[in-house]
């Protein structure tokens, strides 16, 4: 029969597998960059989040640009991972192993999809220019901080529950006799 998992290790892979599916939901609504673009006296800004792109500015023509949307892994890995925690330290037994299984394996998934999203802006964040008369600058927002947080919590949340599914829990200690005598209870037979 498999042991179960420890418990304090099974709490702390759990709370940061949580705190790691609240960063990626948060941060999946947040601004991850911000284009800038100026050419003369005209502007243009394009807002990405992980669900849309916003224009803004004084460019007089719209722009239909399709750009990566990261929502819906960020949001169903998110789920993974924290349900895999929440298993974690719910489950009892043999269970408590796969649930241990299903909290590494959501947090390697929100780690890749983090992943995805930072090659993206990083990519992105490099293409800077200035000539004469234009100016092309890329920001990160808020989004784009708490999505890498995510990554992080999860990537740790996820060594621990490996940890708590490699590493047996210790056995309770063994019952030792008491050195004083045992009362025997009296009986009316005498």
């Amino acid at each position: 029969m498999s042991e179960p998992v420890r418990p304090g290790i099974a709490a702390a892979a759990s709370l940061l597998l949580c705190v790691a599916g609240g960063l990626a939901v948060g941060g999946s609504f947040g601004v991850l960059e911000e284009e800038s673009e100026q050419a003369g006296n005209q502007t243009l800004t394009l807002t990405y989040t992980s669900w849309r792109l916003t224009q803004g500015g004084n460019y007089p023509t719209r722009i239909y640009f399709h750009a990566p949307h990261f929502g819906i892994p960020l949001i169903a890995t998110a789920a993974v991972a924290v349900a895999g925690g929440l298993l974690l330290v719910l489950a009892r037994g043999v269970v408590s192993r796969l649930a241990a299984a299903v909290a590494a394996v959501g947090a390697g998934m929100l780690v890749g999809t983090v992943w995805a999203v930072w090659m993206v802006v990083s990519a992105d964040l490099d293409a800077v220019d200035r000539t004469t008369g234009f100016v092309l600058t890329w920001t990160s927002g808020i989004g784009f901080w708490l999505v890498r947080g995510a990554g992080v919590a999860a990537a740790f949340g996820g060594v621990l529950a490996l940890v708590a599914l490699l590493a047996p829990a210790r056995p309770a200690p063994a019952l030792t006799p008491s050195p004083y005598p045992r009362e025997q209870p009296e009986t009316g037979d005498r």
